[in-house]
């Protein structure tokens, strides 16, 4: 997912944030900034190519405080869409806060 184009969106600023997405970051003191650092320097840990319209991923970031972002992207206008975002807790992950408690 994490394409030329991709990061081109970012960079360009062509990210559509889903009210969803923005009332979450608002609730859990999380800025555009994170989100847009963890989409171009965080890895993809999840894949949900069954999304739709669009496929999503799971993008993780391990700064002073680790972040998920779940976004999709519309390649043939190059937009991504910011889905939802979250600090991964201990109780649904690991201790690597990428691996998911079974």
């Amino acid at each position: 997912m994490k394409t030329k184009e991709f990061l081109n969106a970012i960079k360009n600023n062509k990210i559509e944030w889903k009210k969803h997405s923005v009332q979450r970051m608002m609730q859990r003191g999380i800025t555009r900034k994170e989100v847009k650092l963890c989409l171009e320097s965080g890895e993809v840990i999840e894949y949900y190519k069954d999304d739709r319209p669009y496929e999503s991923a799971l993008f993780f970031i391990k700064t002073p405080n680790p972040l998920h972002v779940v976004a999709s992207f519309n390649q043939k206008d190059e937009t991504i869409y910011i889905i939802t975002v979250y600090r991964p807790s201990d109780e649904y992950f690991l201790s690597d806060m990428k691996t998911r408690r079974r």
